[in-house]
């Protein structure tokens, strides 16, 4: 664990990403660009690039992979992915202990994520962490994607928070660009799609390497 973290207030607002973050998403990402993209373009596309570009919202993703074909891609993919993202994702270790431990000690829960509502709602109740979110921001809300801050100061509105003493953890870069612009600390997982040194060259507050780094950092 790497930090300089400053400490975090009891009832902070804590805002999560949720691919790569609170579960693993890979499985159902590989699957539906695989399937997709052997339906739209004839064959597949490079399914870790794919994993990677995700973290950017589906339609940034395909545009950067396939922009010719870009807009149709997304659809395909979306149409793919939404039924098998919540049976083939898997809570990332100790999710439910941490979320329910931030709940009871009082802090305000969000999730920003670049995936679509019905995915998003249907893994929440799966994994059993609906109960412990107050807020939900998704790609369907209209929110320019991270690394903009809209969409996390959108859930800091919704939470009826400001940033100070609150905390934006992600998998992803873009993660912590989006939540420093909000003015939040930044906290980055090393449990995701992409690898410590992309995460390194974002310059987060802290970097979790596994479960437990990341419940410390919270404090819960």
């Amino acid at each position: 664990m790497s930090a300089r973290l400053p400490r975090l207030r009891a009832g902070a607002p804590l805002i999560f990403d949720l691919d790569g973050t609170l579960n693993d998403s890979r499985p159902a990402i590989r699957q539906a660009a695989l399937t997709s993209s052997r339906r739209v373009l004839g064959e597949p596309l490079d399914l870790d690039r794919v994993v990677i570009e995700i973290s950017r919202g589906v339609p940034a993703a395909m545009a950067e992979m396939c922009p010719d074909r870009a807009e149709e891609l997304a659809e395909a993919f979306v149409e793919d992915f939404v039924p098998i993202f919540s049976p083939m994702a898997r809570p990332c270790p100790g999710v439910r202990e941490l979320l329910g431990a931030a709940h009871a000690a009082g802090d305000r829960l969000a999730i920003v994520t670049s995936n679509v509502r019905p995915a998003v709602e249907q893994i929440e109740e799966d994994c059993g962490i609906a109960q412990w979110t107050d807020a939900v921001v998704t790609a369907d809300d209209g929110y320019r994607p991270k690394p903009d801050p809209e969409p996390v100061l959108a859930a800091l509105d919704r939470l009826g928070s400001r940033p100070d003493a609150g905390a934006m953890v992600g998998d992803s870069p873009y993660d912590g660009l989006a939540g420093r612009a909000a003015g939040l600390t930044t906290i980055a997982v090393s449990l995701g799609l992409l690898s410590r040194a992309s995460l390194e060259a974002a310059e987060p507050d802290a970097i979790a390497d596994v479960p437990a780094d990341l419940a410390s950092l919270l404090g819960v």
